[in-house]
């Protein structure tokens, strides 16, 4: 990387910066981490099994274990098994 000082100041050429690791959008099926949304099963890992593509958009996403907190999605997953979250609150797993 190409770091210039300049007056005390230090520069880096915006094609020499690291950007932001842009993530791909969601879909059903995919696996995801929940890192956002409160309290509701953050870290855990679930399926995206439903995506209401309203404002806000919102994720429905299944956990395979069951969570007295939880729901079905309306009826897209067994009872406590399912919660929604914003796009924002989930990471893709590889």
């Amino acid at each position: 990387m190409v770091e210039i000082l300049v007056d005390g100041v230090l520069y880096v050429p915006i094609n020499q910066q690291e950007q932001p690791h842009k993530q791909r959008r969601l879909m059903v099926g995919d696996f995801v981490k929940v890192v956002g949304g409160g309290f509701i099963r953050m870290g855990m890992c679930g399926e995206v099994v439903f995506i209401y593509d309203g404002r806000p958009k919102e994720i429905g996403v299944q956990f395979p274990s069951f969570n007295e907190v939880c729901h079905d999605l309306s009826g897209r997953t067994k009872p406590g098994h399912g919660w929604w979250y914003n796009e924002k609150d989930l990471e893709l797993v590889p």
